[in-house]
């Protein structure tokens, strides 16, 4: 006695559900314009959830072809954003699939080589048009990526002489004087705690742009994005020219003349994909989601699935890489690092959203980016000065691990991209000058006033370099330059206006 059941044991593997979620992982990733290396975990993801799927449906159903069609089903439900008719939508599909498999109606394995064949043309077709738009030839340069651990390397000095450097940055992190002025300290606390350890602060230092896409660029390769043949017109006519403004921020002058001096490079990346400095000898990402991955969830029904399964998911998904950048700094502090080093930590913070308390504790604000969008700005301000305190605190206990760990010589530079932007007094002249405020601090033993009071990070690179290498390299002026984010186009900011 048979049990009615249809087995197919035999025929085409049902690799469709596979191949659409490739398809969707990676067509986002040519749009974003990241590094491949940043899709990673998103791909693997992507196929081991897929093949996972099918398999379990293939079990159930116990037909391969039959479940591999009740796969593809659930997984255009999954990658959708349109979450409840989307999913109605294919339950019924599924329902559908198996009454006909079931009554022999529909062809499985024709069916299943057909919808292989459709899914292998659809990445195809999207490789094609990367590669037509010039993708090989981005590609190329971001498939160098620094090995993800120390190299084994003695303990002691370096026998060249020169000291290790620590960047430490501060994502939009307010000039000392704004903190009072605009945001409403009492006194600039950070900078006596830093003037205590030996710091000196240039306390009128400007960014010479107001986003990070074009200040580190800028910053590491010692000159103006106008410099560069093109790009400000790559930038205008196209999404921002991603790939090339990290790949200048990788290859500029701050890399090739510290690495032409034998340093090895470590950089402690922020989860901001689209100007990581991956290509550094070695490279950390402490995680968990990085810009790219988080964009992803976003895109699908996974989003309602982790807004149901956790509290702010993406809030805390800031706070535990705040948490954990910190904690990687303080870590490669604490090694055995290859000397010379230059490291460079990127901390995603106190940038907005505003996340957490002074304490640490988590504050759930939405992701509002400035007081024009906060139901009560004067309450978003004091949240957001709130958020720069507990900051200042990381930044102060892992710059005392680093004293307490490295040789007396080490150089540590402590510095923002830009400022607050969050327009703590309103729209104007105020919040360009504000936008181009920021926090610069060095301790450089045996260099004492290395840098200008007034000196902008353009030129922040050549008198570091020139003071502990010996090297000449290039002054430029000091300008400032607002990006017009509708336009594209980058606004020339007059001589700077006094403080408020």
């Amino acid at each position: 006695m048979t049990s009615g059941r249809v087995h197919r044991p035999h025929g085409p593997l049902p690799i469709h559900p596979t191949l659409l979620a490739l398809a969707w992982v990676i067509d986002a990733w040519v749009a974003a314009g990241v590094s491949p290396y940043a899709a990673v975990r998103a791909i693997g993801l992507a196929v081991i959830l897929s093949v996972t799927l099918t398999v379990v449906t293939a079990l159930t159903m116990r037909d391969l072809q039959l479940g591999g069609l009740v796969a593809l089903s659930l997984v255009i439900g999954v990658l959708s954003q349109q979450v409840l008719a989307v999913w109605i939508m294919s339950v019924a599909l599924g329902v559908v699939l198996v009454a006909l498999g079931r009554r022999r109606d529909l062809p499985l394995a024709a069916t299943t080589r057909g919808l292989n064949l459709i899914g292998t043309s659809v990445i195809i077709v999207i490789a094609a048009g990367w590669a037509v738009g010039g993708g090989v030839g981005r590609l190329a340069p971001d498939m160098r990526q620094g090995r993800p651990d120390l190299p084994t390397a003695p303990a002691g000095a370096s026998a060249s002489g020169l000291p290790d450097i620590f960047f430490i940055q501060l994502d939009g992190h307010p000039r000392g004087d704004w903190m009072v002025t605009a945001f409403g300290a009492p006194t600039d606390a950070f900078a006596g705690e830093l003037r205590r350890r030996g710091f000196e602060i240039s306390a009128r230092a400007r960014s010479n742009y107001d986003e990070t896409m074009f200040t580190l660029p800028s910053m590491l390769g010692a000159t103006y994005l106008s410099a560069v043949p093109g790009l400000e017109a790559r930038i205008r006519d196209g999404p921002y020219a991603e790939a090339e403004l990290r790949r200048l921020a990788n290859n500029g002058i701050a890399f090739t003349e510290l690495g032409a001096h034998g340093y090895t490079s470590i950089a402690i990346g922020s989860g901001w994909e689209f100007i990581a400095l991956r290509q550094a000898d070695v490279y950390f990402d402490p995680g968990p989601l990085n810009e790219f991955e988080t964009s992803l969830v976003q895109r699908s029904a996974l989003e309602s699935a982790a807004e149901a399964a956790v509290t702010d998911p993406w809030g805390e998904a800031l706070r535990v890489r705040l948490r954990l950048t910190f904690d990687e700094l303080s870590g490669v502090a604490t090694s055995s690092l290859p000397h010379p080093a230059f490291v460079y930590a990127h901390v995603p913070a106190p940038h907005t959203p505003v996340v957490v308390d002074a304490g640490g504790g988590a504050v759930d604000t939405g992701f509002v980016p400035d007081t024009s969008k906060a139901p009560d700005a004067a309450r978003f301000v004091a949240q957001y000065r709130a958020q720069v305190e507990y900051v200042d605190g990381r930044a102060l206990d892992a710059i005392d691990t680093i004293l307490a760990s490295a040789a007396p010589s080490t150089v540590i530079v402590l510095f923002s991209d830009h400022g607050s932007r969050i327009q703590p007094l309103g729209e104007g002249p105020m919040d360009d000058l504000e936008r181009t405020s920021i926090l610069l601090a060095i301790r450089a033993p045996g260099h004492p006033g290395l840098l200008r009071d007034d000196i902008s990070l353009v030129n922040l690179m050549p008198a570091v370099l020139d003071a502990l290498l010996g090297t000449a390299l290039e002054e430029q002026p000091d300008r400032s330059y607002v990006f017009d984010v509708k336009s594209h186009t980058f606004r020339l900011l007059a001589p700077a206006p006094s403080m408020p």
